[in-house]
């Protein structure tokens, strides 16, 4: 995570279409977090599926500033 003057950022790694929406580790090669989505790439499904997950289970509000269609996405999280 790097702190920056607008907020924390932070990078993961999306593998969509999965069982179940966890992260799986920390990928070194590519800095990220490892994170299976459990929606599909369609129609922003799991893009909605990442902030949800991170709001549900880690109590932190995030939004996608970069890789909206990519799989590596940087998100920066919110102030509530």
């Amino acid at each position: 995570m790097r702190d920056m003057e607008f907020g924390q950022l932070f990078s993961v790694y999306v593998s969509p279409n999965k069982a179940k929406t966890q992260i799986r580790g920390f990928d070194e090669v590519r800095n990220a977090f490892r994170l299976e989505v459990a929606a599909r790439p369609k129609d922003g499904k799991a893009n909605q599926e990442i902030v949800k997950y991170f709001r549900k289970e880690h109590g932190i509000n995030v939004s996608i500033i970069f890789g909206l269609t990519s799989k590596k996405k940087i998100l920066k999280v919110n102030k509530h």
